[in-house]
């Protein structure tokens, strides 16, 4: 199984002030569908951790928004994986309405590594990847993502602690959350502002009780964000608005 899809409504909890999508909740959702896909394939995450004792790590993720859906809207989320360079896998995502409308499409890279040592596996080295069906054949609106080029200078620093609710059962802040980091930290606040694109490298794991340091700086194409946890870079970002294309 290829391609995996399944229909479902927009929450009041997965929405922000203006009654759309939020980031985070977006990333929720790929993150599900990501999950029922391998589950559908006999690879579920408990099933990979414990027995296998491998588990996928996210690197990079962007995302191409085209409309954000609303509250009791129904969409369609959908996820394949086109193929694989060398020792990244790349996994899609895509929203549509009802009537079959991309609403958002995104593409992330993918290593998978081993889950005590977290040295990285060459996907042709894993058995059960063998039979693994890719689908080049389906094209994504959204480009392949790459390093972020920051800025060499930020604007504001901030601190923020990560918490028990951040984490999850790899024990480390949820990549969801740095969606939120962006949206509480955005420059100037969220206010008015609508993200047309968002790319973020996922680069060292932030553990509860630690302490990041978030800098943020915008900029006429939009808005930079990288992120610090004892002296090591966890995370990078940019946010592109509407109408700044």
């Amino acid at each position: 199984m290829g391609f995996y899809s399944d229909r479902m409504i927009i929450r009041s909890y997965d929405i922000d002030q203006s009654r759309q999508l939020r980031l985070s909740s977006l990333l929720k959702i790929q993150q599900e569908i990501g999950e029922l896909h391998l589950r559908a394939i006999g690879l579920p995450h408990d099933f990979m951790v414990d027995e296998l004792g491998l588990a996928f790590v996210f690197t990079r993720l962007n995302s191409v928004i085209y409309r954000r859906p609303r509250m009791g809207e129904e969409v369609k989320a959908s996820t394949w994986c086109p193929g694989v360079r060398g020792l990244t896998f790349y996994r899609c995502y895509r929203l549509e309405d009802k009537e079959g409308n991309i609403l958002i499409d995104s593409m992330a890279s993918v290593v998978t590594v081993d889950a005590k040592e977290h040295k990285i596996k060459r996907p042709e080295s894993i058995p059960c990847f063998s039979e693994f069906e890719y689908r080049p054949d389906i094209a994504s609106t959204c480009q392949k993502p790459e390093k972020i080029k920051l800025p060499d200078t930020f604007d504001a620093e901030f601190t923020r602690q990560v918490m028990y609710s951040d984490t999850d059962f790899n024990m480390h802040l949820n990549n969801t959350v740095y969606a939120d980091i962006i949206c509480d930290y955005m420059p100037g606040g969220m206010a008015g502002k609508e993200i047309g694109f968002f790319s973020l490298s996922f680069i060292s794991e932030a553990r509860e009780g630690q302490v990041l340091k978030i800098l943020a700086a915008k900029r006429d194409e939009g808005a930079y964000f990288a992120g610090e946890c004892e002296g090591r870079r966890c995370f990078e970002a940019f946010c592109r608005f509407k109408g700044s294309e």
